[in-house]
């Protein structure tokens, strides 16, 4: 084999492994940016949008800070009326997290309702539907069940980690009218666990 042809072989085997590690560096570079927009589009939900179209949109002029706090259900009593089943907000705002069952004609519903580091009001059944409990904490910015410690996030009720995440207490429509939180005894009474089958 005579220099020229040494050189010729040496310069396209150069070229070959150039190429190959071309092909290698696109193929990981493209790999990365396509788990970082999958990423992107699994994570991210903004911090204010509710989960539920039908719960209620009051916002509290002063919005509460959960962090480095587990604040635990305070059990209250409430007034059925006409308009619907009625409690204090300023109870709801003084006690943070408030525990109550609405006495229907063939149960006792658990309600809950809180206010979200947002400012925005929550009234939701009280029932995490898979594990069947009632009872919730506060613990920062979330809102964990008691039984399985399922986490949502507090402001949008979206499933952080847990076994029961796409099933959040379910919110109830509601009305603020001076100090007075209404509840729709309507939609409480007609609800029903969700299908998680």
């Amino acid at each position: 084999m005579t220099k020229e042809n040494k050189r010729q072989k040496f310069s396209a085997e150069n070229q070959k492994a150039a190429k190959n590690k071309t092909m290698v560096l696109s193929g990981l570079i493209g790999a990365f940016f396509v788990i970082l927009v999958a990423g992107f589009f699994l994570f991210y939900s903004p911090n204010n949008a509710p989960v539920s179209a039908h719960g209620g949109t009051y916002v509290v002029d002063e919005k509460p800070s959960y962090r480095g706090q587990m604040i635990p259900m305070s059990d209250i009593e409430y007034v059925q009326e006409p308009e619907g089943i009625v409690l204090s907000l300023q109870e709801v705002e003084a006690k943070k997290f408030v525990y109550f069952e609405h006495e229907q004609e063939d149960r006792a519903l658990p309600l809950s309702v809180f206010v979200a580091p947002n400012g925005r009001v929550v009234a939701a059944v009280s029932v995490c539907e898979p594990c069947g409990s009632n009872r919730f904490t506060i613990a920062d910015d979330d809102l964990v069940c008691n039984a399985c410690t399922t986490r949502w996030d507090l402001n949008t009720l979206k499933g952080k980690m847990g076994a029961c995440m796409n099933y959040p207490p379910d919110e109830l429509p509601y009305v603020v009218d001076g100090d007075r939180l209404i509840i729709d005894a309507e939609a409480a009474n007609n609800w029903n666990t969700r299908d998680y089958s």
